[in-house]
């Protein structure tokens, strides 16, 4: 696609060290080593806390992302720009990092936005879930590891899952 083409040759051309750097770091944030800890951690404290319904909701959705993301990378089976500046192997559509971070941070705003009390520290984690996985996504294309179009598949696949699962859980009342 055109845009995707103009996306990527304008990310190669603003490429700096500085730059680099600070998204490779904000890359990391929606892979495996940082996201499934975060996600274990999530579902020990939700089972903890005896929110085990939401617990098997989060559990849920965010395997189910996963398999969308991965049974769409092998059905596309798009190939990933060429000039990457780190190394990933797996087709390139949809962006599994902006997917599974998106539903994971939008999920961790709606398990925990009512429980914080103190306003900013509420204000301050409901931006940080919606900003990180917008900084992923833009890493993602900036990294020259997917297409923009990739990106914004993660987060609409995302987004949609979200709503259905928890359109369902409130008419279903779930919990």
């Amino acid at each position: 696609m055109y845009v995707d083409i103009i996306t990527n040759q304008f990310m190669e051309s603003i490429h700096n060290s500085s730059l680099d750097l600070f998204f490779k770091i904000i890359t990391q944030f929606g892979g495996t080593k940082v996201i499934l800890p975060l996600a274990i951690i999530t579902l020990l404290h939700l089972i903890y806390k005896k929110r085990k319904r939401e617990a098997v909701h989060f559990s849920l959705i965010l395997v189910l992302g996963l398999i969308i993301s991965e049974v769409t990378k092998f059905i596309v089976n798009r190939p990933r720009p060429l000039n990457a500046l780190i190394l990933e192997t797996d087709p390139s559509f949809p962006s599994g990092h902006t997917l599974i971070s998106t539903i994971f941070f939008i999920l961790l705003i709606f398990l925990y936005k009512d429980k914080i009390k103190n306003k900013f520290l509420r204000i301050l984690m409901i931006s940080t879930c919606i900003l990180l996985p917008i900084l992923i996504g833009i890493s993602r294309v900036y990294l020259n590891v997917h297409w923009l179009t990739d990106v914004l598949a993660g987060f609409v696949i995302a987004l949609i899952l979200v709503v259905i699962s928890l359109t369902v859980k409130r008419k279903s009342r779930l919990y």
